[in-house]
């Protein structure tokens, strides 16, 4: 182990940074405490084995990360993973024809770069988020941070097919951006 591997300067230099990591991808701040201590107190258990391939803030980041898709894997493990629900059966009728073609075209984004840059949006996202059944905002988040494959997503969630994980994945941003329009653009 080097003598730069301070653990006791872990929590001053990346605390932050770990903390709206996990913030990011379980949206509740007691379980993103959670994960960032139990991240803190594996990288103590074995910071001898850190090569130093990387920097101690990339390598505290992938345990981080290997720690948000336990929770998750434990979260859904053998539970009952729904594709189906009425409200997104009924925006399906809203945006797609009878021969799956958009019969309502999504609202215009003016700059996508200065929504994404704007506080406020992201705290509408994250109402929109919040609005979404659990299963399918943890399932949207890990795939849009994460960057999973349909694969990769079945393993986490413990679903049986990767068409589960497509439909899910369309209902969540049907809903998402139902939500986004009706709270962002609107008051645009």
């Amino acid at each position: 182990m080097s003598d730069s591997l301070n653990p006791e300067q872990w929590v001053d230099s990346y605390g932050d940074v770990l903390f709206r990591y996990a913030l990011s991808r379980v949206q509740d701040r007691n379980l993103a405490e959670d994960l960032v201590q139990e991240t803190l107190l594996a990288a103590i258990q074995t910071k001898d084995k850190f090569a130093q391939k990387s920097s101690q803030k990339t390598w505290l980041i992938g345990i981080l990360k290997h720690k948000v898709l336990d929770y998750y894997r434990n979260k859904y493990k053998r539970a009952e993973f729904e594709t189906g629900d009425d409200v997104s059966e009924e925006l399906e009728k809203l945006y797609f024809g009878e021969k799956d073609h958009w019969q309502y075209s999504p609202q215009a984004w003016s700059s996508p770069e200065a929504a994404l840059s704007d506080k406020d949006f992201w705290v509408v996202l994250n109402e929109c988020l919040q609005g979404l059944p659990s299963h399918m905002a943890d399932l949207f988040l890990l795939q849009a941070y994460e960057n999973l494959s349909a694969e990769q997503l079945c393993k986490v969630f413990d679903i049986q097919t990767t068409n589960n994980v497509w439909v899910t994945l369309s209902r969540a941003r049907m809903r998402l951006r139902h939500c986004l329009e009706n709270r962002w653009f609107d008051n645009q």
